[in-house]
């Protein structure tokens, strides 16, 4: 099988994350390391060493396998075939996204000062962006989009919902950009979890009142 270059470049950001975790394994202390962070940016949560050296690239790995034999799978009338240019490009959008996360982890267990919550913000406002931009070139099927019961059961229904999906999604990755570089840390997760539940909700909404208006 001919692998296709938003592949390679995820298969490339998976070996760089494993090669980059390798050597930070011999130059940390056989310690605990900060795998999830407060609100406020403080360490709330910890795990072994070489498991959180290992479980970024493991779940890069698995996540990637994943995306990768679920176009195989879609049923015939809804493949992720017709939709494939996109769907490339969202698994190295959420490869990518990994792999910053595993990245900043390490470095922060490395001694490097930096803002992490800001930084995960900047970097879930840009995954949005990326997703919504590619949410209207989405055709219906059943792994990836807006699955509601009311998308699912209507092609119309489908392509009308990702055509706003789209521009509310990137709508809250702006925001969520825009509070990363300019509110406190502590204010920055509230934004992220209220812009994308928010754009969520309108979405699933919207696929609702769209069923009812063809009815």
């Amino acid at each position: 099988m001919r692998l296709r270059s938003e592949q390679v470049l995820s298969l490339g950001l998976w070996l760089a994350v494993i090669i980059f975790s390798l050597w930070a394994r011999y130059q940390l202390p056989d310690a605990p390391i900060a795998t999830h962070f407060g609100v406020d940016g403080q360490p709330n949560g910890y795990m072994p060493r070489d498991v959180a050296l290992a479980f970024g690239p493991a779940l890069m790995l698995v996540l990637g396998l994943l995306l990768w034999i679920l176009p195989a799978l879609s049923p015939k009338g809804a493949s992720l075939k017709r939709s494939q240019s996109a769907f490339d490009a969202a698994q190295l959008a959420i490869i990518a996204f990994l792999a910053v996360v595993q990245i900043v982890v390490v470095l922060k267990a490395l001694g490097v000062q930096m803002d992490i919550i800001s930084i995960l913000s900047l970097g879930t406002g840009f995954l949005l962006l990326i997703i919504g931009n590619l949410l209207p070139k989405t055709r219906f099927n059943y792994f990836m989009g807006v699955r509601t019961p009311w998308t699912l059961s209507d092609e119309r229904v489908w392509d009308r919902t990702h055509r706003l999906a789209g521009p509310l999604f990137m709508l809250a990755g702006l925001v969520i950009i825009l509070a990363a570089c300019l509110l406190p840390q502590s204010w920055q997760m509230n934004v992220l979890l209220a812009s994308t539940l928010g754009a969520a909700f309108v979405a699933r909404a919207y696929s609702y009142l769209v069923t009812k208006r063809l009815r």
